[in-house]
């Protein structure tokens, strides 16, 4: 007798427990799904003559060949383009004692890290045109975008 009073509670202990498990595993589809299309539009190819169009993800070493020697004293305005919140640019200055280059090299790690939304070529390059550099930014966008 106790053990059928028991039998519809433990029913909907699984119920719930298994309804739970579903919607977790739906999250976290939906956050990888999101990702792999970011992933994905960068290697896709182009719909012009199957050519493969450049990754739009930059890495830290490309940002760095292309920006340290030009741009490291405007890397707090950088950073604000490129939506960094002020209080991290501000812990970024006072860590690094406000030397320009290594301050640009740690904001755009931070830049890099983050993932929504992600980190793109043409951020970076909207950012440096924003402050005046449209060479730098023609020079990018060839090398890094276009074909």
């Amino acid at each position: 007798m106790h053990w059928i009073v028991s039998t519809p509670i433990l029913f909907y202990s699984f119920v719930i427990s298994v309804t739970l498990l579903v919607l977790a595993c739906i999250t976290w589809l939906l956050s990888n799904l999101r990702n792999s299309h970011v992933i994905l539009n960068d290697l896709c190819l182009s719909s012009g003559g199957g050519t493969e169009r450049k990754p739009t993800k930059p890495q830290l070493k490309e940002l760095m060949d292309a920006l340290y020697h030009k741009v490291a004293d405007k890397w707090k305005m950088i950073g604000v383009r490129l939506d960094i919140p002020m209080g991290k640019l501000a812990g970024i200055a006072e860590k690094f004692q406000r030397d320009p280059h290594i301050c640009l090299v740690e904001m755009l790690e931070t830049w890099l890290e983050r993932v929504d939304p992600p980190a793109t070529w043409a951020a970076i390059i909207d950012a440096v045109e924003f402050l005046g550099e449209e060479q730098l930014g023609k020079e990018l966008r060839e090398k890094y975008i276009t074909n």
